[in-house]
């Protein structure tokens, strides 16, 4: 019995300090986006978030404005910020031409209206800006 009861007891010191490690890792990854607030209130554009997938988790749980356009998962603390800045743009490159192909059949889609809609305006297409 005496055994079982020591077990229980490293069971909860572990359940314990994990909770405990968690909390402490959420509070980092909250004082790391009052900074990003901060440092981005007068131009709040979105970025690209380069750590591991766990850190990830705990910063999005944490932040107050979600602005992450792409995640890197990987750990770049050893590369240079030319490494990582090259490797950022491929996904700025790649989510800015997906937004083209949308738009551009918006605008396709707005221009061959069909039949219906063409008599609803009296024959004038509308394009609207969004």
């Amino acid at each position: 019995m005496n055994h079982l009861l020591q077990q229980l007891k490293y069971v909860r010191a572990v359940v314990d300090h994990t909770f405990a490690t968690r909390d402490l890792v959420e509070e980092f990854f909250n004082q790391v986006d009052k900074i990003v607030q901060e440092r981005t209130k007068e131009n709040p554009l979105p970025f690209i978030l380069v750590t591991e997938e766990r850190n990830r988790f705990h910063y999005e749980k944490v932040t107050d404005k979600n602005r992450i356009i792409g995640h890197m998962n990987q750990n770049r603390d050893g590369d240079k910020a030319q490494n990582i800045v090259k490797e950022a743009w491929k996904i700025v490159k790649k989510l800015n031409e997906e937004r083209i192909r949308q738009r551009n059949q918006e605008l396709r889609d707005a221009v061959f209206l069909d039949d219906e809609v063409m008599k609803k305006y009296n024959g004038v297409a509308l394009v609207t800006r969004y």
